[in-house]
């Protein structure tokens, strides 16, 4: 049998390195697509927080800029996250809660390559750099910002990374682009910047060095953009202290305690279990190298250390809250191995870095497949079944522009094309809506977290309310019927 003949540019382009580096990023973007929307697919994305997200661009169409039923305001009462309607040409065209997961996943493998850019930018050969992209891509950290619905706080990941190659490279222009999207992806980020920004101004002035521009630049528009973000809130929400406030003190509640019980609290906070499972996700799969990088790891340090204080245990768990550090973090494992790679190479210590790549993936694939709290799991869920085709069918009677409360795990199939509701989120429009899913499988959306206490149970078997459709547990009421 005659063996395929390749043309020699095929060869040659297989060869290069921007090849494989692309193609590692293309093989983690789709491989990534598959498992979020087979999530999805299965009704494993819910209303917090991909319905919020994909509500909020459909009601911005219509007029009312990024408003969103289970928040009953618009969300820059809660998040600062103007990055939102930049991703509105896009939504117009494809305007479904599939598109921002698609984009999610794009965004994190495209990262792949700006890391392995960065890498290479900084001296690092072919081969170490790419290393550097396969550790970045089996990330656990990437894997729980991914796969846990969609957060625009992910398209920071990228942003920060095109700032930073800007910044080594002197590219300006670049730097510039990237400073101003991170800033638009949420009040976290803002922070982080400060954070790094600050710290980088106070080295070089201990050092007796002139001030950077950039860094200047990184610390002030941060300043600019935390309290334009506060501004934006309070205009927002209509309230004297919106929910983006409302919630650190929830979240940190150590203001209003005695200075004892309060240290106590913390102390118990940041030296529990969740948080130093916490601290070995981030360094552990990376062998702690990036902590040799002191000024880089500066905001990692502060993004992990204010999560492990934390109260809200959800504060701890590898989902969205660690895609601020993701960036500097190998930012930091990047100028670590710049610094020492050709040390430990000419004292013969090749040992040590082959050590460090099996501990890193070993260790990465240990942390994917661990069960994390609120049944988060970073492996490829279960392909729809029975009762998930039976929701399907029923969404599919329910026609568009209509008023429709529905539980948890269905509105993000049902918000991009009516007036959709939770049964426990704000306002009356629960109460009044034209349609009402109701599945006997998945009660949660319809209990009182603190009681336990049914939530507009009989209201939606009242006399106002007919049964349309009963399938495997999921019941399809209409008002009047």
């Amino acid at each position: 049998m005659a063996h395929k003949v390749y043309p020699p540019y095929f060869h040659r382009l297989i060869r290069t390195c921007a090849f494989q580096a692309i193609g590692l990023a293309l093989i983690y973007i789709l491989i990534a697509c598959l498992i979020s929307l087979s999530k999805h697919w299965s009704y494993n994305t819910y209303a917090f927080d991909l319905g919020i997200f994909s509500q909020s661009l459909w009601y911005t169409m219509k007029g009312n800029v990024l408003y969103n039923s289970p928040e009953g305001m618009s969300h820059f009462g809660y998040h600062f996250q103007p990055i939102l309607l930049l991703l509105l040409p896009i939504f117009r065209i494809a305007p479904y809660s599939e598109t921002l997961l698609v984009i999610q996943s794009i965004a994190l493998g495209g990262s792949g390559y700006l890391i392995y850019r960065l890498a290479a930018t900084l001296g690092l050969e072919h081969k170490m750099a790419l290393l550097v992209e396969v550790f970045f891509l089996s990330s656990p950290l990437v894997h729980g910002v991914n796969f846990y619905d969609f957060h625009p706080v992910a398209l920071a990941v990228p942003t920060l990374l095109v700032m930073i190659l800007g910044l080594r490279g002197r590219r300006w222009v670049v730097f510039g682009v990237g400073l101003t999207l991170s800033l638009m992806t949420k009040e976290d980020v803002i922070v982080a910047l400060a954070v790094f920004g600050g710290v980088m101004l106070l080295a070089q002035y201990l050092k007796g060095n002139r001030l950077r521009k950039a860094y200047l630049a990184i610390f002030l528009s941060s300043l600019a953009m935390g309290i334009t973000a506060m501004v934006v809130a309070k205009i927002a929400s209509g309230q004297d202290i919106p929910p983006m406030l409302r919630c650190i003190t929830e979240r940190w509640p150590y203001q209003d305690r005695p200075f004892d019980i309060a240290t106590a609290e913390a102390f118990g906070n940041f030296f529990s279990l969740e948080s130093i499972f916490l601290f070995l996700s981030y360094f552990l799969p990376l062998a702690f190298l990036p902590l040799l990088s002191p000024l880089w790891i500066s905001p990692v340090l502060f993004n992990v250390g204010k999560d492990m204080l934390a109260a809200y245990e959800g504060q701890k768990q590898l989902i969205q809250y660690t895609a601020p550090a993701i960036p500097f973090l190998f930012a930091a494992l990047i100028e670590t191995l710049r610094a020492r790679l050709s040390l430990w190479i000419t004292k013969g210590k090749k040992w040590l870095l082959i050590a460090i790549v099996v501990m890193s993936f070993s260790l990465s694939l240990l942390f994917d497949f661990i069960h994390l709290p609120q049944g988060v799991t970073f492996g490829a869920p279960a392909m729809p079944g029975v009762h998930e085709a039976a929701t399907t069918r029923i969404i599919s009677f329910i026609p568009d522009g209509v008023t429709v409360t529905v539980p948890n795990h269905i509105f993000p199939h049902l918000c991009t094309r009516t007036y959709t509701y939770l049964p426990d989120g704000p306002g009356d429009g629960k109460l009044n809506s034209e349609y009402a899913i109701i599945d006997l499988q998945n009660m949660d959306s319809y209990q009182d977290k603190a009681s336990g206490r049914s939530i507009n149970w009989e209201r939606h078997f009242s006399t106002e309310y007919g049964v349309i459709l009963r399938l495997d547990d999921i019941i399809l009421l209409k008002r009047g019927n």
